[in-house]
């Protein structure tokens, strides 16, 4: 009896043990490998920081698409001929949507679009 007693106290601590490091994994909000790219990205600082006067039509979304982390950024949310861009990490563009000559140069974004979330203007 003391023996199953103490194999089932040791299967219920290795059991906690595999949830807490799970629930430490799901947490991590770590995107791009920093905490806050607002705050931790200077071409993303740069972008916001040119775009301060007039947040309500400027949107930034973290993202991923294909795999990639990155940014959609629009800084004239509804213009007509507005571009949006989609960044990676280090600031490259990758994408471009919109502008006055119509370019969709990702034309399957929206279907390989995903953890899309608003982070400016919060």
């Amino acid at each position: 009896m003391i023996r199953i007693l103490f194999c089932l106290f040791i299967s219920s601590f290795f059991i906690t043990g595999c949830v807490k490091e799970r629930t430490e994994t799901i947490n991590n909000d770590q995107f791009c490998n920093v905490e806050n790219p607002l705050d931790e990205l200077d071409w993303l600082i740069k972008i916001v920081e040119d775009n301060t006067d007039n947040p309500a039509s400027a949107e930034i979304y973290r993202c991923i698409y294909n795999q990639q982390e990155g940014f959609l950024i629009d800084l004239c949310v509804g213009c007509p001929d507005g571009l949006v861009q989609f960044y990676d990490c280090e600031g490259t563009v990758l994408c471009e949507f919109g502008g006055i000559d119509g370019r969709n140069t990702c034309p399957d974004f929206e279907e390989n679009v995903s953890d899309k979330k608003l982070i400016w203007p919060l």
